[in-house]
């Protein structure tokens, strides 16, 4: 079987690279203390949970369905594709439904500083809850699909589970945090553009320059953070695909 291509790599690193450039802090958010973190977030009550699930793996049933033509890599990326689409035409007022349209911000609510971020902060969290959605059926699909191909693909998938659920609600924690960084970044920007001059842009619309930036960031901060929450899922695409270049 010949080596189908290489699915498009999300990039993690660029989340830390963009919370990074949000923060005021001396110290950026290095990989260094990422990792440290991470391996935080599972404690020893966890560790007993995930011991037991290592021990079991040996004991299940060796599967009897093969499924090798399903080309899940192209499934992958059509639906990160997709996800990728929806966020993006989300910023484009015109292209999107009302739940997920980005708000725009009357000149009176710019002027209050405490509650200005408000409508972006809803926007962001729903963003977050549709992404945490599609990734996980994205996620099941995936899981499903190569499980019964082997033992050792049975294996990852129980492995996958059991640690998916042992990180998950440190794991939405950690995402919580990222739009309060964010309405800091706001209100930041707010406060140090009081005054400044309104722009028209092409089509006849007061803009804000510095609100243009904020919002270009917004975006690419969600993008960035989908491609960590798929991370996940592109490991175990990998491994399928390792496994039948092995094999074939």
């Amino acid at each position: 079987m010949s080596k189908a291509s290489q699915p498009v790599a999300p990039n993690p690193s660029r989340l830390i690279e963009l919370l990074s450039q949000m923060t005021d802090t001396q110290e950026p958010i290095s990989h260094k203390n990422f990792s440290l973190h991470l391996s935080q977030l599972i404690d020893l009550s966890d560790s007993f949970s995930l011991s037991d699930t290592f021990r079991g793996i040996p004991r299940l049933k060796a599967p009897v369905q093969h499924n090798t033509e399903l080309n899940i890599k192209e499934a992958f990326i059509s639906h990160r594709s997709d996800m990728v689409s929806f966020v993006i035409k989300s910023f484009v007022t015109a292209e999107t439904s009302k739940a997920f349209r980005l708000p725009e911000l009357s000149a009176e609510q710019l002027n209050n500083p405490s509650t200005a971020f408000d409508k972006y902060y809803r926007f962001y969290v729903l963003h977050q809850n549709d992404l945490d959605a599609k990734v996980m059926q994205c996620r099941n699909f995936v899981r499903k699909n190569i499980e019964n191909h082997s033992l050792p693909m049975k294996q990852l998938v129980t492995l996958d589970i059991a640690i998916a659920n042992t990180i998950a609600a440190n794991t939405k924690q950690a995402f919580t945090s990222v739009p309060k960084l964010l309405k800091h970044r706001f209100q930041q920007l707010l406060l140090s553009n009081a005054g400044s001059s309104i722009e028209i842009d092409l089509a006849g619309t007061p803009t804000l320059p510095w609100l243009s930036e904020f919002l270009f960031e917004m975006r690419q901060l969600l993008l960035a953070e989908l491609d960590v929450r798929l991370q996940p899922v592109l490991g175990l695409i990998e491994a399928f695909d390792e496994e039948i270049n092995t094999t074939s």
